[in-house]
C-alpha cells in the first residue's frame, strides 16, 4: 500500500439522533499508509522485519512511524468453529483458508489491446484462478477490460460467481496489436525502399534526392506507428485515472491487478515520450493509495545487439538513417529501427512507480505457473503509517533498511500529488468522485447540518421500491454556484441499485429548503445515502441511513404508507423530478419521466412537500398522504375511519378526504390526501390510526403512526 492520503478528521455529533453516525470534518493533516515490498536477489519476499529495521523521510524530513504491520496474504489460518444458537458446535470444513487481512478493494484489469491471441485464453483462465485462490470474503472486486477503451464488466462485488461471469464476458479483439502490425509492415516497406531505391540510370544527384524523399516517408511511417502507441498509452492512463478517482473514495487496501501482454511505449522515441504521462499517472495512483500488480505475456523476438531481422530486411551495424534529420532521441521501439535496450516499459513504469510487483511469462503455456510465483511475491508486504502536514505541492518519500538488509530491494510508491479539494478537481474527475463517494466512502460528515428523510413504498406492479428522498436545509444565502446534490440506494454489499444527481441553483432569497427527488431501485435496498456540496466553498454533508419499510403481501389489501406534508414557508426544490404546478395541461405529457410517473407523492396536479421528520409544527390542521393497495371494489365502496390519541386518550378530531387519485399502471392502487383538524394540537406525542373498510365490512386495512407536535 503506497502512501494512503487519508484526511485526519475531527468527530462531531451534530446530526439528528435518528441519523446518528460518525461525522467528520477536515483538518490540514494527512495520514499516509505506505505499502512496501521487500525482496531478496531472487525476487522472493523477505519476512520477519521489525519496525526498527525501517527509516522513512518525506521531503527530506525524518518521519516517526506511528503504525507498522507485516502482511502475508498467503498465510493460511483455520476457519474456526461455528457456534449455533441452539448450542450445536460444528466445524464442517477443517481445511485452512487464507487470512483476509483488512478491508480490500481490487480491480482485475484485463488489457487485451496488445496481447497475442494465443495468450488471451490462458490469461482468462489465470484470472479465473486468481478469483478462486486470492479473493476472500469481504473483498470488493471489480472486473474491467481494456482494448483501446475501458469496458466495465462488473460492479464492485464480493460474489465470486458474479466475478467469474464478468470475466467470461471478456472478448479478444487485439485492436492495437493489429494496427501496430500494419504500421510495422509499412515501416519495413519504407525502409526497404530507402535502402534499395527503385530507379534506373539516375542522372547526377537524382538518387540522393530520391533517397531524401524516401527518408521523409520512412520518418512519417515511424511516426504513425509511434502515434498509435502514444494513443494507446494515453487511453490506458485515462482508464487507470478513472479507477483512481473511484478508489480515492474507498477505504482499506486498494490494488489493480493488471493482466496484459505485448510490447509498449518506451521512455524516449522519435516522437514525444511516455515518461511524463507515466509519472503523472503514478502520482495520481499513489495519491489514491493504489498499488498496481502486473502479470504480462512478453513474446520474445530474435533481437540481438548488433543486427536484427524484421520481415525481409536485415540491418547489420547500420547507423540509424533518421539521425540525418537532426533528431537526437532514440527511434521508436518495436520497429526495425528500435534500440534493443527497452522492450516493454509501459506496464513496468506504472507497476514500479506504484510499488507493485511484475511477473512476466514468455510463452502462453507458462502463464499459469507464473501466477503462483506472482501471488507469492505480491501477497507479502509491510505497512508503514505516519502523519504529516498536508503538502501544497508534489512531495516524495524515501524508505531505507538497516545495514543488515542493505542488499534487499524495496518497492513502494514514493511520489505524491498534493491533496485536492472537491472544487479543485477537473469537472470530469469531480463527477466520478461525487458518485463514487455516494457509493463507497465510509467517512461521513455534516458541514451543512442537513436533515435527510425518506419514505419507502413497494412498487405495486414491478420488482423494487419507490422511495421519495429529501434533504432539509437551512441557509443564510443560497450559494451563487448552487449545490451539487445526490441520493443513492445501495444493497448490503454497497452495490449501487439507483442514483440520482443534480446541480441546483436558486435566485430566491428563501432560507429554508426541501431538496427532493425519488429513487427507483429495482430491488429493496439496505442503505440510503445523501450527499450535498456547497459549490461556493466546498462544504458538504454525506449521510447514510438504513432503509426500512414494513413488508406487505403482494396481493394483500393494505395501506402502504402514511406521510405528513405541509409547512408553507419551506421552499421545495424538486431535482430531476419535474413539477406540474403552473404548467399548461397540453405541455404536461412531455414532462412525465420515470421518476415523475412513479413518484408515490405525485398526484394528478401537484406534488406534496413531505415533512422531513415526524416532529410537526404547531397548526390548526395537519395534512396526510397515504396509499391504499389491492382494492377489489371501486372506491365508492370503501369508508375511511380514523382514531387520534394523546396519552392514551382519544381526541375528537375531524378527518376529511381532500382528494383521491388512481395513477395509471399501478393496478388497484389509490392515492389519498386528507386533513385532520377540530382540536388545538398542543405540544406532545400523538398516535394516529387510519382504517379503510369496504361497505360489507368483510375487508379492511389499517395503519398506525406516531408523531410529535413541537412547542410554539
Amino acid at each position: 500500500m503506497k502512501a494512503r492520503l487519508l484526511i485526519v478528521l475531527l468527530l462531531s455529533c451534530s446530526v439528528a439522533t435518528a441519523f446518528a453516525q460518525e461525522v467528520q470534518e477536515n483538518i490540514k493533516v494527512i495520514f499516509r499508509d505506505v505499502r512496501v515490498h521487500v525482496t531478496d536477489g531472487d525476487g522472493n519476499p523477505v519476512r520477519g522485519l521489525k519496525l526498527e529495521d525501517f527509516s522513512l523521510t518525506e521531503a527530506g524530513n525524518g518521519q516517526r512511524i506511528d503504525f507498522f504491520e507485516e502482511v502475508d496474504l498467503s498465510q493460511e489460518v483455520s476457519k474456526g468453529t461455528i457456534y449455533h444458537k441452539d448450542g450445536l458446535v460444528e466445524d464442517p470444513d477443517d481445511r485452512p483458508v487464507r487470512a483476509s487481512g483488512k478491508e480490500r478493494s481490487l480491480v482485475l484489469f484485463i488489457d487485451s489491446s496488445n496481447m497475442t491471441k494465443d495468450a488471451f485464453e490462458p490469461f482468462v483462465e489465470t484470472v479465473h484462478e486468481f478469483i478462486d485462490s486470492s479473493v476472500v470474503p469481504g473483498d470488493l472486486v471489480k472486473v474491467v477490460q481494456f482494448d483501446e477503451r475501458l469496458e466495465i464488466l462488473s460492479a464492485f462485488t464480493s460474489n465470486k460467481n458474479d466475478l467469474h461471469a464478468a470475466v467470461d464476458k471478456a472478448k479478444y479483439a487485439g485492436n492495437m496489436r493489429n494496427r501496430l502490425e500494419a504500421a510495422e509492415r509499412l515501416v519495413t516497406d519504407k525502409f526497404t525502399d530507402y535502402l534499395q531505391p527503385q530507379v534506373t540510370n539516375p542522372f547526377p544527384g537524382e538518387l540522393e534526392q530520391i533517397r531524401d524523399g524516401l527518408l521523409l516517408e520512412l520518418e512519417d511511417a515511424v511516426r504513425q506507428k509511434h502515434s498509435i502507441k502514444t494513443g494507446y498509452y494515453k487511453a490506458f492512463e485515462s482508464s487507470l485515472g478513472y479507477l483512481a478517482r473511484i478508489f480515492d473514495q474507498m477505504s482499506g487496501s486498494k490494488s489493480v491487478y493488471l493482466f496484459t501482454g505485448g510490447q509498449h511505449v518506451i521512455d524516449k522515441s522519435l516522437v514525444g515520450t511516455s515518461k511524463e504521462v507515466a509519472r503523472l499517472m503514478n502520482q495520481s495512483l499513489n495519491s489514491s493509495n493504489v498499488t498496481v500488480y502486473t502479470m504480462i505475456h512478453l513474446p520474445q523476438r530474435p533481437i540481438g545487439h548488433s543486427h536484427r531481422f524484421t520481415g525481409r530486411v536485415r540491418l547489420d551495424d547500420e547507423t540509424n538513417p533518421l539521425r540525418s534529420l537532426g533528431l537526437n532521441s532514440r527511434p521508436s521501439e518495436g520497429t526495425i529501427l528500435e534500440d534493443t535496450v527497452e522492450l516493454s516499459t509501459g506496464p513496468y513504469k506504472v507497476t514500479d512507480g506504484t510499488g507493485g510487483i511484475i511477473q512476466a511469462a514468455h510463452k502462453p503455456q507458462d502463464i499459469g505457473s507464473a501466477l503462483k510465483k506472482f501471488q507469492t511475491r505480491a501477497n507479502h508486504y509491510y505497512r508503514l503509517g505516519y502523519s504529516v502536514d498536508s503538502p501544497d505541492k508534489q512531495t516524495q518519500i524515501k524508505i531505507k533498511l538497516s545495514d543488515a538488509y542493505k542488499n534487499a530491494k524495496l518497492s513502494y510508491g514514493g511520489t505524491f500529488n498534493p491533496v485536492k479539494t472537491y472544487l479543485e478537481l477537473k469537472p470530469q474527475d469531480r463527477a466520478i468522485a461525487f458518485e463514487a463517494s455516494l457509493q463507497y466512502t465510509q467517512s461521513f460528515r455534516d458541514d451543512l447540518d442537513a436533515q435527510p428523510g425518506f419514505r419507502g413504498f413497494k412498487h405495486p406492479v414491478e420488482k423494487g421500491d419507490m422511495i421519495p428522498v429529501y434533504l432539509g436545509l437551512k441557509v443564510n444565502q443560497f450559494p451563487k454556484n448552487g449545490y451539487e446534490i445526490g441520493f443513492a440506494a445501495l444493497n448490503a454489499e454497497r452495490g449501487l441499485i439507483d442514483l440520482v444527481r443534480s446541480t441546483v441553483k436558486k435566485d430566491k432569497h428563501q432560507t429554508d429548503f426541501l431538496l427532493y427527488d425519488v429513487l427507483l431501485p429495482k430491488a429493496k435496498p439496505a442503505l440510503l445515502r445523501f450527499k450535498i456540496v456547497n459549490l461556493d466553498n466546498g462544504e458538504e454533508s454525506l449521510l447514510e441511513v438504513p432503509y426500512e419499510r414494513e413488508e406487505k403481501g403482494e396481493t394483500d389489501f393494505h395501506i402502504s404508507e402514511m406521510v405528513f406534508f405541509g409547512k408553507s414557508d419551506r421552499e421545495m426544490v424538486p431535482l430531476n423530478h419535474l413539477r406540474y404546478n403552473g404548467t399548461p395541461e397540453k405541455d404536461r405529457p412531455v414532462m412525465v419521466d420515470m421518476r415523475k410517473h412513479y413518484d408515490p407523492l405525485a398526484m394528478a396536479n401537484y406534488l406534496f412537500k413531505p415533512v422531513a421528520t415526524d416532529n410537526l409544527f404547531p397548526a390548526k390542521e395537519h395534512h396526510l398522504f397515504f396509499q391504499i393497495r389491492n382494492m377489489e371494489k371501486s372506491i365508492e365502496n370503501y369508508q375511511i375511519k380514523y382514531t387520534l390519541k394523546r396519552g392514551g386518550e382519544q381526541l375528537p378530531v375531524e378527518f376529511q378526504v381532500k382528494d383521491a387519485y388512481q395513477p395509471k399502471g399501478f393496478g388497484n392502487t389509490y392515492h389519498f390526501v386528507g386533513t385532520f383538524s377540530g382540536i388545538d394540537f398542543d405540544p406532545g406525542d400523538y398516535e394516529l390510526m387510519i382504517e379503510v373498510v369496504d361497505d360489507q365490512a368483510d375487508a379492511g386495512a389499517q395503519l398506525q403512526r406516531t408523531f410529535s407536535v413541537a412547542a410554539k
